[in-house]
């Protein structure tokens, strides 16, 4: 059997985020004599691109990489020792720092096209992954705990990483939807719009396309949307009729219908990677479909009708919270548990990652049997969603190992050792607490 290095985290969590404390131990397993040079583990985050271009018989791979931050401990060193067939235990600690390391940003980047400049401190990005999902555009950012164990002869060493899912923490204050209005005019002229013409004869056709006298009924319609959101978060949606103003033969303001909905989010996703100073740019499209019906939906309300030039949009627009109810149509209401962000990577920037959201908003309405259509497209800002406790997975996914062999299932650790446990730490003795009789080379071993 050979031996094997493991990375043990005590109480993991699905998530992590900054300030969080990661305590564990780096467990040696020795399955024979081993020779111990030295032991370190390391904490790091990193933002990592590959593109791939090719025309014909040429192909260039174009790689970015962006260190976020790294700190090595070293958990043993001072000496090569000959360590019998045994456990040996070495305790750790890190903080996640809520911020990159400017010292540690690899390769040098400009900013443009909405990418940040290597120069520039930012907050953590998430963990992300998009490797194998297109072949030409690949990036990822991740954080791992790497252990490793070099030998006394140097020539192989064991090697082990723990992934550590992150999560922005959540932003304080609470951010609000970042409710946002979109007016737009639109202007029917029909004979229909008289209570009497609902049916009209080929000659009351042609003179509602040529006659100057029509009939007709300008009016303004709202829509209020979200800007901010996160996963699971409900997404609200109101429209409403704000302005109409008529010709003086319709005696009341004509119904027009809600007959279609399409609610998307759209994903953009940004690389740029770099191969002898020739810098290039990839990108990924996503969607995430909320709605889409073509039928009849009901009528628009009007809320506070303004006669004075309907036309004109006046309350586009931030607003402060959602209007009364019943003032406004919930487009939510038209979908079985309303409109909610789906699971999603969340908005952010990195030197060579951007990761940005759109919502698209197509409506279709009627009145007076003409045909409308709204349509708006705004960016969103897609915020991790909320921490809160998370679960304890005391699970062996939660630890990683990798050796020459095959190692034994992994105990459970808890907080507290257990009576009996090696614990080799930072700053005792140069010799391990066992040891072979000989050294490597058969000599004594140092002290």
């Amino acid at each position: 059997m050979t031996s094997s290095i493991e990375i043990s985290l005590f109480n993991p969590k699905l998530t992590y985020t900054a300030g969080d404390v990661l305590r564990g131990q780096v467990i040696l397993q020795a399955r024979q004599d081993e020779n111990i040079g030295s032991v370190a583990i390391t904490f790091y985050g990193r933002s990592k691109t590959k593109l791939v271009r090719s025309n014909g018989e040429n192909r260039t791979v174009f790689r970015g990489r962006a260190g976020l931050f790294s700190f090595t401990k070293t958990l043993y060193s001072g000496g090569h020792y000959t360590v019998r067939a045994d456990e040996y235990k070495w305790d750790f600690e890190f903080t996640i720092p809520s911020s990159n390391d400017m010292s540690c940003h690899g390769d040098k980047f400009k900013s443009r096209g909405g990418f940040r400049p290597s120069t520039e401190q930012h907050p953590l990005p998430p963990s992300f992954h998009r490797y194998g999902y297109d072949a030409r555009n690949q990036g990822m950012v991740e954080y791992k705990l790497a252990a490793v164990m070099v030998r006394h002869t140097k020539v192989s060493k064991l090697e082990s990483a723990l992934d550590i899912p992150y999560l922005p923490p959540d932003p304080v204050p609470k951010p609000d939807l970042g409710l946002i209005s979109s007016e737009q005019h639109y202007q029917a002229r029909t004979l229909k719009l008289l209570p009497d013409k609902q049916k009209l004869t080929f000659r009351e056709k042609l003179h509602t396309f040529f006659g100057g006298d029509v009939p007709h009924a300008t009016f303004r319609i709202r829509l209020i949307y979200p800007t901010v959101t996160w996963t699971g978060r409900a997404l609200p949606f109101q429209l409403a009729i704000v302005a109409m103003d008529t010709s003086q033969d319709i005696p009341e303001y004509p119904v027009v219908l809600l007959t279609g909905m399409t609610v998307k989010i759209r994903t953009r996703i940004l690389f740029r990677a770099s191969s002898w100073r020739i810098e290039t740019n990839g990108q990924l499209n996503e969607e995430h479909t909320l709605q889409n019906v073509s039928h009849m939906l009901g009528p628009i309300p009007y809320a506070k009708i303004d006669k004075t030039e309907p036309g004109q949009p006046t309350g586009t627009g931030r607003i402060i919270g959602l209007p009364e109810p019943g003032k406004y149509l919930d487009l939510s209401q038209f979908r079985s548990g309303g409109f909610r962000t789906p699971n999603m990577t969340p908005s952010f920037r990195t030197m060579n990652i951007v990761v940005m959201h759109h919502m698209k908003v197509k409506l279709q309405f009627n009145c007076a049997g003409k045909k409308f259509s709204m349509e708006h497209v705004d960016s969103l800002l897609v915020h991790s969603p909320p921490t809160g406790p998370m679960p304890v997975a005391q699970t062996a996914a939660a630890t990683a190992t990798h050796s020459q062999g095959n190692p034994p299932e992994l105990p459970v650790y808890s907080q507290d050792v257990p009576k009996g446990t090696k614990i080799l730490e930072a700053g005792a003795p140069a010799a391990p607490p066992q040891y072979a009789a000989g050294s490597s080379s058969g000599g004594n071993p140092k002290s």
